[in-house]
């Protein structure tokens, strides 16, 4: 099937708007990686995680894990998963199934202008979307934490009493040796 010139270049232009979609699930993705605890600095994230903040820490300020490798794979498979699947369902609709080079290069043209125009703008505003997100997150689980703490700082020390108190009684009852019974002893006391 020929397809014409006119529609090849409608075809590319769409997979260039494909490719910008594509960069603003990426920049999603690596908000919700970062969130997760993958170290990912711009200079934002500095500035974020200098704010301090009256009665809560700063949730962004915390070590790494050792599953940044991990979070890492996982998301990037996954990434690379829509991005194929929404590249082959655009290839079967618009193409009929026929893979050709310049929707290819239309999605990678259309990520490279995507990132040099608008991305930075819509991935700092993924960021603080984000950022703000974990703060009331965070803040509302540290006030839903907060009875809890405060009942567990009165029931420790009757705890650690019961504790003392068991270790003691252990202590003085600590098991004498039985004597051993001499076996006509045994017979007496109608024990075989």
């Amino acid at each position: 099937m020929e397809v014409s010139m006119l529609e090849q270049l409608f075809i590319f232009l769409e997979s260039v708007l494909i490719g910008a979609f594509l960069g603003v699930v990426y920049d999603f993705v690596r908000s919700v990686k970062t969130c997760l605890g993958v170290p990912y600095t711009t200079k934002l994230t500095e500035k974020l995680k200098g704010i301090r903040f009256k009665y809560i820490r700063n949730p962004l300020v915390k070590k790494p894990s050792g599953f940044n490798g991990v979070i890492t794979f996982i998301s990037d498979i996954i990434y690379f998963l829509i991005a194929t699947l929404v590249l082959m369902v655009f290839l079967y609709y618009k193409n009929n199934g026929i893979v050709r080079w310049y929707v290819f290069l239309g999605a990678i043209i259309g990520m490279l202008i995507y990132y040099v125009s608008i991305g930075k703008l819509i991935g700092m505003g993924i960021e603080v979307l984000f950022f703000f997100a974990r703060v009331v997150c965070y803040h509302i689980l540290s006030l839903l934490a907060r009875p809890f703490q405060l009942l567990s700082s009165k029931i420790k020390p009757i705890f650690r009493a019961m504790c003392i108190e068991a270790k003691e009684v252990t202590a003085k009852r600590k098991r004498k040796p039985k004597k051993r019974r001499e076996p006509h002893q045994l017979m007496r006391s109608g024990r075989p």
